[in-house]
């Protein structure tokens, strides 16, 4: 190090400058060349861009020791200036994805166009311009779209590592520097100023290239929410000023400044407007997104409930909605309520789809935003109609369900569901907490022979309507097949509220059965088996069907 020292206090300043931009040229190649190997990132070849343009930039200052850049040397500079303006647009495009707005890269450009009229305005001018004509107007808009790329990559992300925003130091010392040393504004007194610029945002490159947030930069991602207002409005402002200046400058009277102002207001009305398109084309790929999410999520969610309210949670998120209101009704008319949030404050818009399946979707929204857009209410009916759906599947299943575990004609429990039940409550019990009541009703196969069968069907219901209401809270009703019913109790001292059941059952089925055809005496024969220890489920069912045959034989002999 000691040694470089006195080479640039034995060389001059001139030299100096040369030897530095080549230090930090080589510095900057090499840190991006490590960042690449450690870090592996996706997408190296950007880095390696960049890499490029170091060296292109950097570079032809050693070869023509510090003078003036002739012929090749000015073709090799604009190139690694070209570097520093496609490895952020790269960038930008990678991490935003395909599907970043068309308007928005349009109003990238758009302020960029600002940016590189004044430049080019100001390049026009025989004392100001130091480098040729077409040269300024290739580079000056190279600086103002990478300049702005690198902004939308700030946009772009929900937070800012530090690798993007030693990447945006670094592009715009670089541009900036060209900048002021085509122009020489003044603003840095000699191009020796433009030279430092260079060499520090080298270093800035190189350390953006060795944060390990490098790694984040080529990881697509995708922006949430809106644009904001001011800070985009702000940014258009702060680059349009420049073609202010140039009016300003130009003309100098009052005429040509309220000229410039009228600019400045149209370009501003421009960047509004271009926001609330994009605004709107975000909004609306986020609606398409949710409909195509709660289309899946309503094939795969299993709990109705469950799925409504997620439903208008998601509703209310990508509606930026202050209040989601569902009303739907069930297979049997009942109403349920899912809501998300509360009450809108202040006056309110509400947007309500109808559903197919009885009841309504309600979309209350306050604010500037009341209004909703057609985008809006088409995804608004797409979401009512996925709703529909799930309804009507989960009433499907839910009457599959039913059909399979009940009997079609008394709307009792079936067999199956009586000896799951019958499992259950058997796996659960002790040794005599569970009786099981087999119930047979007499004469039975007379009424059909007599009646017909339309009379024996309508006695059935009756039957199970009448044994329904005797059986007390916890016990469990089922029919069999035919004539033949079912009844479990469970109580710990299970064998005297069974006796008590069965003769309740006896007396209401001694009783007379009204029917369209006529009026059936029949009666019903009751037997009753108290649940043993260590007796399956079959033993059990064949003792109470063993004690009705008896109460039968009892009953016959009578």
């Amino acid at each position: 190090m000691s040694v470089v020292l006195m080479a640039l206090i034995v060389a001059g300043p001139p030299a100096a400058v040369v030897v530095a931009g080549v230090l930090t040229g080589l510095v900057g190649v090499a840190a991006i060349v490590i960042g690449v190997r450690v870090h592996r990132p996706r997408r190296p070849a950007i880095w390696l861009i960049l890499a490029g343009a170091v060296g292109c930039t950097s570079f032809p200052k050693m070869l023509t020791s510090g003078a003036a850049l002739h012929g090749p040397t000015i073709l090799v500079s604009v190139l690694g200036n070209l570097g520093f303006l496609v490895a952020p647009l790269l960038l930008a495009r990678v991490r935003g994805g395909k599907d970043r707005e068309e308007a928005f890269d349009g109003w990238i450009l758009a302020l960029s166009f600002a940016v590189a009229l004044r430049q080019f305005l100001l390049a026009g001018q025989p004392d100001q311009a130091v480098v040729p004509q077409q040269v300024v107007l290739v580079l000056t808009v190279s600086a103002s779209v990478t300049l702005a790329a690198c902004l939308r990559l700030v946009f772009l992300a929900r937070r800012s590592p530090s690798a993007w925003l030693l990447l945006l130091g670094s592009v715009a010392g670089q541009l900036i520097g060209i900048s002021l040393a085509m122009t020489n504004s003044g603003i840095i007194g000699s191009v020796v100023g433009a030279d430092v610029l260079a060499g520090l945002s080298r270093l800035l490159l190189g350390a953006a290239a060795l944060a390990p947030g490098m790694v984040r930069m080529t990881v697509p991602g995708d922006r949430r929410g809106d644009l904001p207002y001011a800070r985009v409005v702000l940014l258009g402002i702060a680059l349009s000023l420049a073609i202010v200046g140039v009016f300003i400058q130009a003309g100098g009277d009052q005429l040509t400044s309220f000229g410039g102002l009228g600019v400045l207001s149209v370009v501003v009305l421009l960047i509004v407007r271009v926001i609330q398109l994009i605004n709107g084309r975000e909004r609306a790929r986020r609606l398409h997104a949710l409909v195509a999410q709660l289309g899946t999520r309503a094939l795969a969610e299993d709990d109705e409930h469950r799925l409504l309210q997620y439903i208008v949670e998601q509703v209310r998120v990508a509606m930026s909605a202050e209040a989601v209101v569902l009303l739907t009704d069930d297979e049997h008319g009942t109403p349920h309520l899912a809501t998300a949030d509360g009450s809108p404050a202040g006056s309110s818009a509400t947007l309500t789809v109808a559903l197919a399946e009885g009841g309504r979707l309600q979309i209350q929204r306050s604010g500037r935003r009341r209004r909703f857009s057609v985008d809006e209410r088409f995804s608004a009916e797409a979401v009512g109609v996925t709703i529909s759906s799930a309804l009507r599947r989960y009433r499907s299943e839910a009457q599959a369900r039913y059909a399979a575990m009940h009997d079609p004609l008394t709307g009792l429990p079936n067999r199956a569901q009586f000896l799951a039940r019958l499992d259950a409550a058997l796996a659960g019990a002790g040794g005599g907490s569970v009786a099981l009541l087999f119930v047979d009703l007499n004469r039975f196969k007379d009424i059909n022979d007599t009646l017909g069968h339309r009379a024996g069907d309508d006695l059935l219901v009756t039957a199970a309507e009448r044994m329904r209401a005797e059986v007390p809270d916890g016990g469990f009703v089922a029919r069999l097949a035919g004539d033949e019913f079912v009844v479990l109790v469970q109580d710990p001292a299970a064998a005297a509220p069974a006796e008590q059941v069965a003769r309740r059952l006896r007396a209401v089925l001694d009783e007379p059965f009204v029917l369209t055809a006529g009026v059936a005496q029949i009666g019903g024969s009751v037997g009753v088996a108290v649940h043993r220890a260590g007796e399956s489920t079959e033993q059990l069912l064949h003792r109470a069907d063993l004690a009705m045959y008896q109460r039968k034989r009892e009953a016959s002999r009578r």
